[in-house]
Order: structure tokens, then C-alpha cells, then sequence
């Protein structure tokens, strides 16, 4: 059938409007894949799976690009520079960037003009005063003075894919490598005469090995399959994870090679699909890592006492690989903990992907249940690890090994019940699907008594995988599992020798699985189950549908007694005041990396909202601390100096101001500027924002904030 063409083209030119929220985003994802590589000077530029990596090839240190608002897609699939004095990306998801050298987080300007028709930038080439794009939908002329799009060809001859791996422009003539042949096409009389529209206008040849990923030219054009480059009369190549001289064979990667720069003779640069990149230097190569998550699928996220964040993944493939584990991130540190640099935590099982479980306990050890290898626990005063055997169907022991070393045990859920008990979920075992355990004691299963055991199973015949427990403030504790069963019981204080009392039984309409439940501060418990919020009610001990959530739902937490937050499979983050219903979605317009959110924890400590995704970590700062009452000398202002020409799509953000709290502006004769009206209050803290009028003089000011008890003074520097 024939492309419609015009309305891509409308599609393409208008460039979206940019989205500021007063929250600001950072992305993570795994920085383990290498797509491509610029080089000036002695910085090294590597467009990484997780973002840009310059690397400073004297000190062999380097930084990682922050992913943010500006920029929100880490995932960096070509780089190309402009004399020197510019640097553009693209993006997996049709983010379009340039940077003023020396590249810096605030020196970005974004375009966003190939997203909503999902051009996955493939490869950029600059021709005098435009940007070729090579995408998964063909290939676009941008227009870098104007700032859009002017052209796009989707179509080359009758061959049956648009997609564009390669561009290369030689003797006026540009070269498309597309996955079944090569287009091209004469640029003699200027790109600007060319109706790229036409799928005609093209040469194709097919007569070559596919799919073409780069060029090479001597007297003719030679297309290549893998990665190559001419230097000194020879080709430097490669083929999967080999690297080729010429026809020799010079040096075999861990994994498949994804991009070659050649700097010199001695200087070859490699990218590769799961170890980072590496220098040849003629005789030997040298590794280059990137600091930053390994892992990009994350099911679950936690933020412990200490402000430490801890994900666990989605496995997917081997058990061998080396970048997959339960991940932490801490004083911009991460790290990966695994079978290779902890054997006592053994393996995470791929047959079952979605590890599922995180809590910490009184004694400040991390417990993490997995889908098959069992609980893993962590020490951080000895930072070591140990396993709990929770096991499955006829094995219903439950006991401690020092090291992973037998049995499978899947764990979707823990909670703490208002006795101290750990409450353990216990995939369909005959012995009991949900056990009760005394933390102050190891596990005995070989005691002829639950208490002198120090655990007790409940809902036994291996019926049961329970994905969810809550415990609310009155002691109830909810166990919902994967088929829509919902038991909420209670004890007496001692359920390992006089059991539980079920109060109610609920089943979800539709079997819809039971993801997740939060009790809130009047002590109705709100229930995510596929596709539908329930609420219980204390009082009534009944359970209704809340019909303001219509989505997936799968991750709910908690910002104060009245609000919470939602991540959905699909339409993003969700804020929801349960007093006034009002309601704010956040999706990836808004910056975030994926509107898909498996799970949700809070940092009140330092006001930050950490989501697992599909595609890595989001984090989201509210604009104030959720711990504590805010006082005037908490006030945070940002950006700071404030640029009129750089910033002028954004405001200036006051945040962290105290409750009741007033902000007004003045210059700095002390004239009164303005009175800001708050955007968004709360105990904690209330937000402020100042849009500067564009007759507004650069210089500084000052702000004003006031409360009942004290009054201070923040100076803001704005610049033209």
C-alpha cells in the first residue's frame, strides 16, 4: 500500500512545544551498550545505551551526560560534530539534540520533531547547513538555522524497507545503507532542489551483502555489513566480535562489536553490545567502562533508612551474565551485586524473569525476594549476603544457607506486620503459601512446634502465590495474590502459636492479579489489581471500586496521608489527592523514561520519587522534603543565575518554602518587583515559581520569604 507523505512531512516540521514541570527528572538506564563515537581533541565522545560519555583520553576519566527534562531519553544512538563547536545526538526515541562544545548539561537545546512518528535516529551527517537524519523510517534533511525538518524520504525505489542504517556523502553524491542495498542519490545541484518525497530519485543497488552498516570509498564505494573505516591505505573492519586489518584478524571483543572510530594508527576506538568500549592501541585492548546502571529492565525499587536506592531486575537470557544482579545506587555511586563479586548470592533465574520483592527490616538488613532463587538477604555492617529457602509446592521447608546453593524459591511479596513479624510469600507452596517468621531467630524446621521454629506457614495445598501484603495501622494485614484471591486477617500478637483470624475474603473481578496496596492516613487501604483500584473501609469492613483510575495500574506510594502516587503500565505516573480527587498525570512528555512504571519508592528525606520502568529509572524531585516541616532557610532556588535568552522557555522554581509562607521580588534598589502566588502547597514545603517579564533588566534580586515566624532573604542572579 502507498505511504501517505504529506501528512508524515506536516508531522515532522512542527516542532513540539517544550513541557517544563516544576519537578525535575533524571533518567538512568544501562550504560553497558556503545553505539557510536566522536572524537575531538583528546575528549572522546560515546553515545552509550545510558546517555553520552566524554572521556578525556589523557586522564582516562570521564563523565556521563545527565539525562534529564531537557533531554529525557538516555539511550544514544548516534553523535556527529559540527566543526568542532557543536555536538548533535539522537536518541532510540527520536530525540534530536545539539550541544555547544564543551558539552555540558546546560548548554542543550532539544528537538523533538521525530518522536511522535517514532524515528529511531539511526545515523547524522552534516551537509553545510543541514543535518541528514537516518532513522528506522527513512531519512530527514534538517534544516540546523531554521530548526526543523525541511524534507524526509520514506520510500527508496520498490525496496520494501525504509529503514536507514548509514549515510556518507562522497564526490556530491549521498549514500543511504539501508537493510537490503544501497540508495543514492546526486546532491550536484544542491540538497535544496531534490524532492526527497519522490521515491524515484533514487539509485538503488541491492547487489550487496545486507544489511549495509557502513561505507568505505577508494575509487568506487564498497558497502560493508558490519563496521569499517579506511586509514593509511587500509581497511579497518569488522565482523561480530571481530576485528579485522585488512583481511588479518587482529583482535576478538567479549561481545559483538556495535562501532569503530579510528582515530590513528594506533588508536581504535570499539564499541560494543555488553562491554562498554575499548581502545587498540596496535597491540593490545584496553576496556573503558561507563559509571552507571548495567540493568534497564527494573521490576522492582527501593529507597532504604540511609537514602539508598536498591532495583531489582527482569531477567532476561542466560544465567553467565555478567551485568545482571540486584542493583544500588548511593552518593552517585552504582553498584551491581552478583554471583561474580558476592558468590553467596548465587543466581537470579531467567525460566521466571520478574524478581518482585523488596523490604528492610528493624535490624537494617535488605531483604529481597526473587521469581526462583530464593530470598537473598544483605548485611550492609558486614556487607555480606545469606539465603532463606522459601521453596515450592511439596518442599515446605524453610531454612538459611550461608550460600546459594540448592532448591527453587519464588518470593513476590514481604510486609511487616505492627508485631515485628516478617510475613513472606511462599509461591503455591503445599505446606503454606504465606509464611510468618520470627526475625529475631533463625529459622528451625527441624522443631516439632511453630514457635520453637520461629515460622509458621498459612493457606496451605499449593494454591496461593501471593504478590502483594500491606499491613494498615489497626494490624490487618492484606494478602492479595496473582489470581484476584484477597484475604485480609488479623492476629492476637502471636500468630506462630495461636494462628490468624480471617476478616475478610474478597475475589477480583475478572481475576485480575493483585499488584500492590497502601493503607492511608485514615486507614482505608487502597488495592491495585489489574485495571481497577479498590478501597476497603475499616469501619465497614467492606470493600468498593474507586472508578478514578481506569488504566493498568501496578505500583502505588504514599507522599503524605491524603496523596499518593500511581505508576500504570502505559499512561505513566499518576499523583492523587484522596481528599479532593484531584488528580496529575506525568508521562514521558513530561520527561519521564517510559510511561510504563512497574513500581514506586519515596525519598522523603530528599523529596524524590524513584520509578523502575521498562526502560530503567526515573527519578522525579517533588520540590520539597517530605520528612519534616519546611522553614524559611530550607528555601531552594533554581536555575540559578536564571538566563532571559537561554531559559526564557521555563520559570525560575522556589521550592522547600514553609507553609503559609509568602515570596515577593525585589530589585536590587530595593524597589518591589512582584508578589508570587504558590503553585502547589503542603506541609512540607510550597512552590513558588517566577516567570521574569521580558522587559525585566538583567542583574540581581532579591526574594523575600516570609512566614508567621521568621523572614529570609535569597538573592537570583539573572543574566541576559
Amino acid at each position: 500500500m502507498k505511504k501517505t507523505l504529506i501528512p508524515l512531512f506536516l508531522t515532522l516540521v512542527i516542532l513540539t512545544i517544550p513541557v517544563f514541570s516544576y519537578e525535575r527528572i533524571t533518567n538512568y538506564a544501562s550504560c553497558i551498550s556503545v553505539n557510536d563515537f566522536e572524537n575531538s581533541g583528546n575528549i572522546l565522545y560515546v553515545a552509550s545505551s545510558g546517555g553520552i560519555y566524554l572521556f578525556d583520553k589523557t586522564t582516562k576519566t570521564g563523565k556521563l551526560l545527565p539525562s534529564n527534562t531537557s533531554s529525557p531519553d538516555p539511550l544514544t544512538t548516534a553523535l556527529c560534530l559540527e566543526e568542532d563547536k557543536t555536538l548533535w545526538s539522537g536518541t532510540s526515541q527520536g530525540y534530536l539534540n545539539k550541544r555547544t562544545l564543551p558539552a555540558n548539561s546546560t548548554s542543550i537545546s532539544t528537538y523533538n520533531s521525530y518522536i511522535p512518528s517514532e524515528w529511531k535516529i539511526l545515523d547524522l551527517l552534516i551537509y553545510n547547513k543541514y543535518l541528514i537524519v537516518a532513522s528506522t523510517k527513512g531519512i530527514s534533511v534538517f534544516n540546523t538555522e531554521k530548526g526543523f525538518a525541511e524534507k524526509n524520504a520514506t520510500e527508496f525505489g520498490s525496496l520494501p524497507s525504509s529503514q536507514v542504517n548509514v549515510l556518507a556523502i562522497y564526490n556530491d553524491t549521498l549514500y543511504a545503507g539501508l537493510e537490503q542495498g544501497v540508495a543514492k542519490l546526486s546532491l550536484k545541484k544542491g540538497i535544496e532542489t531534490v524532492n526527497f518525497f519522490d521515491p524515484t530519485i533514487w539509485l538503488i543497488d541491492t547487489e550487496t551483502d545486507n544489511p549495509v552498516q557502513s561505507f568505505t570509498f577508494d575509487s568506487t564505494c564498497k558497502a560493508h555489513t558490519g563496521f569499517a573505516e579506511r586509514f593509511n591505505g587500509h581497511i579497518v573492519s569488522t565482523n561480530e566480535s571481530l576485528l579485522f586489518l585488512d583481511s588479518i584478524q587482529i583482535a576478538k571483543l567479549p561481545s559483538k562489536i556495535t562501532a569503530l572510530k579510528v582515530v590513528g594508527a594506533n588508536e581504535y576506538w570499539i564499541g560494543t553490545e555488553e562491554h562498554y568500549f575499548y581502545l587498540w592501541d596496535g597491540t593490545s585492548l584496553t576496556q573503558c567502562s561507563i559509571p552507571g546502571p548495567t540493568i534497564s529492565l527494573i521490576n522492582r525499587i527501593y529507597v532504604d533508612h540511609t537514602n539508598k536506592v536498591w532495583f531489582l531486575p527482569n531477567v532476561v537470557g542466560g544465567l553467565s551474565q555478567w551485568w545482571v544482579g540486584i542493583g544500588a545506587f548511593e552518593n552517585d555511586t552504582w553498584k551491581l551485586y552478583n554471583k561474580y563479586n558476592y558468590p553467596a548470592i548465587g543466581q537470579l533465574t531467567p525460566d521466571n524473569p520478574e524478581n518482585s520483592a523488596i523490604i528492610e527490616t528493624s535490624d537494617n538488613r535488605l531483604w529481597f525476594g526473587t521469581s526462583g532463587g530464593q530470598i537473598k538477604t544483605y548485611s550492609p555492617e558486614t556487607d555480606s549476603w545469606k539465603i532463606y529457602c522459601v521453596n515450592s509446592l511439596s518442599n515446605s521447608r524453610f531454612y538459611t544457607r550461608d550460600t546459594f546453593s540448592d532448591g527453587w524459591g519464588k518470593c513476590d511479596a514481604f510486609a511487616v506486620d505492627s508485631s515485628g513479624y516478617l510475613w513472606i510469600s511462599s509461591w503455591k507452596n503445599a505446606g503454606g503459601s504465606l509464611i510468618c517468621y520470627d526475625l529475631r531467630y533463625e529459622p528451625d524446621d527441624s522443631q516439632s512446634t511453630a514457635e520453637a521454629a520461629h515460622f509458621k506457614r498459612f493457606f496451605s495445598d499449593a494454591e496461593y502465590n501471593f504478590t502483594s501484603l500491606n499491613v494498615d495501622k489497626d494490624g490487618r494485614i492484606f494478602a492479595g495474590d496473582e489470581t484476584g484471591k484477597l484475604f485480609i486477617f488479623s492476629h492476637n500478637g502471636n500468630p506462630l502459636r495461636d494462628g490468624i483470624t480471617i476478616l475478610k475474603s474478597y475475589s477480583v473481578e475478572n481475576e485480575g492479579k493483585v499488584y500492590d496496596a497502601l493503607t492511608m492516613g485514615d486507614n482505608n487501604t487502597w488495592i491495585l489489581a489489574t485495571s481497577q483500584m479498590l478501597v476497603y473501609n475499616p469501619e465497614t469492613n467492606s470493600i468498593s471500586t474507586n472508578d478514578n483510575f481506569s488504566s493498568k495500574i501496578r505500583a502505588i506510594a504514599a507522599e503524605s496521608d491524603q496523596i499518593f502516587w500511581v505508576g500504570t503500565e502505559g499512561n505513566g505516573l499518576i499523583r492523587y489527592n484522596t481528599t479532593t480527587e484531584e488528580t496529575s498525570v506525568f508521562t514521558t512528555s513530561q520527561g519521564l523514561l517510559s510511561n510504563t512504571i512497574f513500581d514506586i519508592s519515596i525519598d522523603k528525606n530528599n523529596g524524590a520519587i524513584w520509578l523502575a520502568t521498562d526502560c530503567g529509572i526515573s527519578k522525579l524531585e517533588i520540590g520539597y522534603t517530605l520528612n519534616k516541616e519546611a522553614g524559611v532557610n530550607d528555601a531552594q532556588i533554581f536555575p540559578n543565575p536564571y538566563s532571559k535568552s537561554r531559559m526564557k522557555s521555563i520559570p525560575i522554581i522556589l521550592q522547600n518554602i514553609p507553609e503559609n509562607g509568602s515570596v515577593s521580588i525585589y530589585n536590587n534598589n530595593g524597589q518591589f518587583i512582584k508578589k508570587l502566588q504558590s503553585e502547589r502547597k503542603g506541609t512540607q514545603g510550597t512552590l513558588f515559581t517566577w516567570k521574569p517579564a521580558e522587559s525585566l533588566v538583567p542583574g540581581v534580586y532579591f526574594a523575600i520569604i516570609k512566614n508567621a515566624k521568621k523572614a529570609t532573604v535569597k538573592r537570583i542572579m539573572v543574566t541576559p
